[in-house]
């Protein structure tokens, strides 16, 4: 699954009739803005205020991905998240990354490995404090 689907992942997830099985999500440069031609998805359109309550997220997004145009959709999410009840724990902007967290940023590619380090801290945070 990409990272765009995450947010609906989420939204499914946390809906009243959902199974509320996640507390947290991680999206990594994608946003489903490119797949809509820079609209919000449209199952995110009909989101109530209320959508994301209770969800945190971890955003990561490299500045080199879509000449920077990923990084600014994932702001944009960022707000959207927060807008409907959502908390983001931490975004990640790697300036020099491009598409894919796994594929730009580690040791052995010569690219810092400080977004990957923190994304596996986040993951192991988990469960210890919600």
């Amino acid at each position: 699954m990409g990272s765009a689907r995450s947010f609906e992942i989420a939204l499914l997830d946390r809906a009243a009739d959902g199974a509320h099985i996640f507390s947290s999500f991680i999206s990594d440069s994608g946003t489903g803005f490119a797949e809509y031609n820079g609209q919000l998805p449209p199952m995110l359109q009909a989101a109530g205020t209320d959508a994301y309550e209770g969800a945190h997220f971890w955003l990561y997004c490299g500045g080199q991905d879509h000449d920077g145009q990923t990084c600014r959709d994932m702001e944009k999410m960022e707000r959207f998240i927060v807008s409907h009840g959502g908390t983001v724990d931490a975004f990640n902007e790697y300036p020099q990354g491009g598409h894919g967290i796994f594929s730009t940023v580690n040791p052995g590619n010569g690219r810092s490995n400080t977004e990957l380090a923190a994304m596996l801290d986040y993951i192991d945070s988990i469960g210890n404090e919600r």
